[in-house]
């Protein structure tokens, strides 16, 4: 089944539950919220199980991001990883990360739920735009948004937490400013289980690094391959080790591609990329982490210096 199909079978699960579902009414009663209305764009994020609503708290538009229990026996788990990674999202204070603006709450139900708040953001999405030859950015808004990115995710790294930047994670706020949300995966390392699993559903698996295919050992160093590859998807409208399909053997074939291959500089597709940024994102495009920057920090002390 291609990731495609995994993401509409996840959204079919939440047929029903809408906006007067009893869930979602103890929903917005547990967190002190109007009625929730659904965003209209905001199904299940990239195959996390999270669906997203509107209301209002104290008279001010915020974000509930819902997430129904639908697995019992899996159900206190679901809880208990909600319940980190919101506390580790709430010690983040940035313009380019959400802000959270309350604890995770577990709401008993049929399905339950675990849920919490979370500041309004505009909705608009960028990944539709980033796969295509004829919307590729310009070098100065590719700049920015790797630093405000970067940014955001050297928050994460600084508390020893990997970030995983993703093309559903961006939003843009009305001043202007890239902000990372969705960041449902962010964990701190090392990871409890040491490997990755045969098929980790990370959101996109067109954008991992090669630690986080099968077997892989993931560090602070395989967001920065992240980031990487987005900053070349936006430049030239490409993968740097491309994907020929979704399915599971294609991905599966990517996969050993990732492991096996270095992505070629992005100077031979952009070649107007100035030579100092370019080799920003060559480096944080290296097969082997160790050749990567290691954190998000160290890269933004290179990048500051190489603006465009």
């Amino acid at each position: 089944m291609s990731q495609d199909d995994a993401m509409a079978r996840a959204d079919a699960v939440m047929k029903g539950f809408e906006e007067n579902h009893p869930t979602l009414t103890g929903v917005a009663r547990a967190l002190g919220t109007s009625k929730l209305t659904r965003w209209p764009d905001a199904g299940d994020y990239a195959g996390t199980g999270k669906h997203m609503y509107r209301a209002e708290r104290a008279g001010v538009g915020v974000t509930v991001p819902v997430i129904p229990l639908n697995q019992p026996k899996h159900a206190g788990a679901m809880v208990e990883r909600a319940q980190r990674r919101v506390s580790l999202l709430s010690q983040i204070h940035s313009p380019h990360v959400v802000r959270v603006l309350s604890d995770a709450v577990a709401i008993k139900g049929a399905p339950g739920a675990v849920c919490w708040v979370e500041e309004l953001l505009p909705s608009t999405k960028f990944e539709g735009d980033l796969a295509s030859q004829e919307h590729v950015w310009d070098v100065g808004q590719a700049h920015t948004m790797l630093a405000e990115v970067g940014a955001g995710v050297a928050e994460f790294h600084a508390l020893g937490a990997r970030a995983w930047p993703y093309p559903y994670s961006l939003r843009l706020r009305s001043t202007g400013e890239f902000v990372l949300v969705n960041t449902l995966f962010v964990f701190r390392l090392p990871i409890v289980t040491p490997d990755v699993p045969a098929f980790p559903d990370f959101g996109d698996p067109q954008l991992v690094s090669p630690e986080d295919t099968p077997g892989g050992k993931p560090t602070l160093a395989s967001d920065i391959f992240k980031l990487g590859a987005f900053s070349f998807l936006v430049l030239t409208g490409t993968l740097p080790i491309p994907c020929a399909d979704r399915s599971i053997d294609g991905i599966a074939t990517f996969y050993t591609d990732l492991r096996t291959k270095q992505a070629p500089p992005i100077r031979t597709l952009r070649a107007d990329m100035p030579a100092r940024f370019a080799a920003v994102i060559d480096r944080c495009l290296q097969r082997n982490p160790l050749d990567r920057y290691q954190n998000a920090s160290e890269m933004l002390d290179d990048l500051v210096q190489h603006r465009p």
